[in-house]
């Protein structure tokens, strides 16, 4: 009896893990199989069975196939159409392109693998070149397999995050690096390097400064206020104008409490104060 190919195949299942690990996670995050998508496969595999007896076997072979030695090949044509992940074409992405200063779509141009102690223990080398106008920066990431559980362990060159263009470029790397931080799972180091951005970027305004300037030592509080002068009234009443969120995280840093939430909701405001001063410079033609 020639039943009909499954509706997603398990190829297609672990090329989007990968598409998905390499184009939106970060630095020690993970990808599994789409679960949605698993459960038709596996409900197919089912409805077509010759008989009820015959289903455990098919589920059996369909767990089986997944535990075997997953193989990402270069970017090329495939013509086949198995079921099967034995080989699969490693899939476009799209990520950061140093050269080319945006995200980018990146095909595969080198796979290699290495089994650990089991099939479905490996860890694969890919490396992926830009096809913007750099004509070929290449990026290599080192992904490692656990079943149907892929981690994204390394990368090089070192992943760039995108930050808003409305954030102060004088100060932006502290920024930055916060969020890198953070999407690497180092909550505590990020929401430091949050309240330090804030910090540094109310110690570089001249009105701030000409507040201060009597002050051996500013305190944080003392910053903030000077600060807030800075701000129309309107704004103010509209707008988060920093200093709650820069006491957030200075009590989060001093009672060591990596709180993602925290770090999040701190770095949506702080966003959203920058994106309303840009549009208010804009409007009034106020030089920032």
């Amino acid at each position: 009896m020639n039943l009909p190919l499954p509706k997603y195949s398990l190829r297609e299942l672990a090329t989007e893990c990968f598409r998905e690990l390499l184009s939106e996670k970060h630095l020690y995050q993970s990808t599994r199989f789409d679960a949605q998508k698993k459960a038709e496969l596996e409900k197919e595999i089912r409805d077509g069975a010759e008989s009820r007896h015959t289903i455990p076997g098919r589920i059996e072979r369909l767990k089986d196939e997944i535990l075997r030695t997953w193989n990402p090949v270069p970017d090329a044509p495939t013509s086949t159409s198995t079921n099967t992940i034995t080989s699969f074409v490693a899939p476009r992405i799209q990520t950061y392109c140093h050269k080319c200063g945006d995200r980018m779509a990146f095909v595969c141009r080198e796979t290699s693998r290495t089994e650990h102690e089991c099939a479905s223990a490996q860890t694969f080398m890919l490396v992926y070149e830009c096809q913007g106008a750099c004509h070929g920066t290449k990026v290599c990431f080192l992904v490692k397999r656990d079943g149907e559980k892929l981690t994204l362990v390394g990368r090089d060159r070192m992943e760039t995050v995108e930050i808003p263009k409305t954030i102060p470029k004088t100060h932006a790397q502290y920024f930055r690096d916060a969020s890198f931080a953070f999407n690497s799972g180092q909550v505590l180091p990020a929401i430091f390097l949050l309240r330090t951005f804030i910090e540094q970027f109310w110690r570089a305004n001249p009105a701030v400064a000409a507040v201060i300037k009597t002050k051996e030592k500013p305190t944080g509080e003392e910053l903030g206020a000077a600060y807030k002068t800075t701000l129309l009234d309107g704004f103010k009443s509209m707008y988060p104008v920093l200093t709650g969120e820069y006491d957030r995280l200075s009590e989060a840093m001093h009672t060591a409490n990596a709180d993602a939430e925290i770090f999040n909701s701190c770095r949506e405001q702080i966003e959203a104060h920058f994106e309303a001063l840009a549009a208010l410079h804009k409007v009034a033609k106020i030089p920032r």
